[in-house]
């Protein structure tokens, strides 16, 4: 089934340098360190970017990428040797920084690049350093004359940067290289250029470096830069994995990453070692509790039978310091994405809908600890602050850009004809044809409309995890709002009195006068995406406590997709969900006739 959104963003090469320009020439002499990582950071979005572009088919060995390598070199210089604080190294490494880019002026580039979220820095918690830390232990281990730090794109190409700078403190001659793998997600393979495979030949190096934040599902990446490094002459024992995460060989999807994988040596560098040093000054070095990968759930609901399931695998890092107030510390990504997160939580704490924010360091929003409890019923005033939270989102986070229900019709085909049937598969088609007639806004929606993410507290409703599920690497990206409505609707399992008064009282914050008709294509989408996310979860987790809950929520979509398809679904009785479990029979009298009826 189809889950993963795997989007990238266009951006105009020019702008994008003349804004690095910008902020590199504004540093202080005494940069702090937050700032060279964000430049880094962005700075190797940039590089992949132009790095593709000018190697559509197969990677080759151009003097144009020369001079984009050696911007990256200088400033994975400048953040090694700030982050040892080795202050004539780091003034050295800007300076050439600067003294490099004027010369980009002057280059050829492309007009236009597709930048392929960098995952590591936006949703894992991967820290450049930690790779600096990595490359510390490799040279301590092998004692190594000289490297080659092959890169593979996107993220490990700047990654590679960071190796070769660490390695080049130690006093060591460091070679950077990238390359992208190409194929089958199961068989990526290294196609080059003769040229390029003269040029990494001719190094010499007795080490050679893979450099990744994988391995992925399969490991085919890493492995396929092992076998195009021995097909140039390098021995087995001379190539060394920097992955991100020690992987065990019999998970990968990869006949040949099992074979192989083990047989490498890697180096990793840990986060929680990094984190410890990088705490912000706030915390005072207090007691810090780890929320992460669903440990939240002990903090706000102390009946374990009430957690709803998580994917630990999805959840990002956070963590709660202090305690009058506690502040939560949540990763939001490095670079320009935590910038862009910033600014959308704080104007959602404008608008009431989110907790103060305390600001950004090392990744990690800062921002009040909210006390509150689940909301106990669904009454005209929570149904109410639910219309006027996504009116709120219509409003200030549209893309400018239409929606265009074709997009979907991938991802709904497939997923509804592996959970359903072929003549499902048409009905979807039929609601996406209909779909077409509509041009709404995309919108940078909320994208988890679930009923864990709101809370109850003296100060009223409050929304959690409300920033980036519109940008992670799942579905549904930016999309009409119709797709929060619905999720809602689908979430909260409003029908009858209930469902008619949201989607009233929806209609009139937002004077979306169309939204009913579209109502019946996005919650068909948005049930097609969460069987399959629910599906992956359950496959993933099965053997653990986690697994059974997702498989009876895979069940509970199912069939919910059926009903609006008017099909069969071929799975066990829905089962009742959490919000029918906790109020039984639900009131219909809650919801007064007259607040439901008008509609333009």
């Amino acid at each position: 089934m189809l889950v993963y959104g795997h989007r990238s963003v266009c951006l105009s090469t020019g702008d994008a340098l003349a804004d690095f320009i910008k902020r590199l020439e504004r540093l202080p002499a005494s940069p702090a360190h937050d700032d060279l990582r964000s430049l880094l950071v962005d700075w190797g979005e940039i590089e992949s970017g132009v790095a593709d572009a000018f190697s559509l088919e197969r990677d080759d060995e151009l003097e144009t990428l020369t001079l984009w390598r050696r911007v990256s070199d200088s400033l994975a210089d400048a953040m090694c040797a700030s982050w040892v604080h080795d202050d004539a190294a780091l003034g050295s490494a800007l300076a050439r920084c600067i003294r490099f880019v004027g010369a980009l002026r002057q280059a050829p580039w492309p007009a236009d690049i597709a930048v392929r979220t960098a995952e590591g820095f936006a949703y894992h918690g991967l820290y450049p350093e930690q790779y600096a830390s990595a490359a510390d232990a490799f040279l301590d281990a092998c004692q190594p004359r000289s490297i080659l730090c092959l890169g593979l794109r996107s993220i490990g190409s700047i990654l590679a940067h960071v190796v070769a700078a660490a390695s080049r403190l130690r006093g060591l001659s460091a070679h950077t290289r990238s390359v992208r793998p190409r194929g089958h997600p199961f068989n990526r393979q290294i196609i080059t250029t003769a040229r390029l495979d003269r040029a990494i030949a001719g190094m010499n190096v007795d080490y050679a470096v893979i450099v990744d934040e994988g391995p992925g599902l399969s490991g085919s990446s890493f492995m396929s830069a092992v076998d195009y490094l021995i097909g140039l002459g390098l021995r087995y024992d001379r190539i060394v994995l920097f992955p991100s995460w020690p992987a065990a060989a019999r998970q990968l999807r990869s006949a040949r990453a099992r074979g192989g994988w083990d047989r490498q040596r890697q180096f990793i560098g840990k986060f929680d070692a990094l984190w410890s040093s990088a705490r912000s000054s706030a915390d005072s070095g207090g007691p810090v509790e780890d929320l992460s990968a669903g440990r939240w759930r002990t903090r706000v609901l102390t009946d374990d039978r009430q957690w709803p399931p998580v994917n630990p695998q999805h959840e990002r890092r956070k963590f709660l310091s202090g305690s009058a107030p506690a502040v939560l510390s949540k990763f939001v990504g490095l670079g320009r994405r935590a910038r862009i997160l910033e600014r959308r939580a704080v104007r959602l704490a404008e608008g009431g809908f989110g907790p103060s924010i305390l600001g950004v360091e090392n990744g990690f929003l800062r921002h009040e600890w909210i006390e509150g409890w689940p909301i106990p019923e669904h009454t005209p005033d929570t149904l109410t602050r639910f219309a006027r939270y996504l009116a709120f989102i219509r409003a200030h986070f549209a893309t400018g850009e239409p929606d265009r229900a074709e997009e979907m019709r991938e991802m709904a085909a497939v997923n509804v004809r592996e959970a359903l049937s072929p003549s499902a598969v048409r009905a979807m088609h039929l609601l996406i044809d209909g779909g077409e007639a509509f041009r709404e806004p995309k919108v940078a929606v909320d994208g988890r409309m679930l009923p864990y993410e709101w809370i109850s507290t003296p100060r009223g409703l409050f929304k959690v995890d409300a920033l980036e599920h519109h940008d992670d690497d799942f579905w549904p990206g930016c999309r009409d709002i119709a797709w929060d409505v619905a999720g809602t609707i689908v979430e909260f399992d409003f029908e009858g009195a209930a469902r008619e008064f949201f989607i009233a009282a929806y209609e009139r914050a937002a004077k979306d006068r169309t939204i009913g008709r579209r109502l019946p294509l996005y919650e068909a989408a948005y049930l097609a995406y969460r069987i399959g996310y629910a599906n992956l979860s359950f496959t993933s987790l099965q053997d653990s406590d986690e697994g059974p809950a997702f498989s009876r929520l895979e069940d509970r979509y199912r069939h919910l997709l059926a009903a609006r398809l008017g099909c069969d679904h071929r799975t066990s009785p829905r089962l009742p969900s959490p919000a029918e479990r906790q109020r039984g029979e639900k009131d219909r009298s809650a919801f007064p006739e007259s607040t439901s009826a008008p509609r333009e």
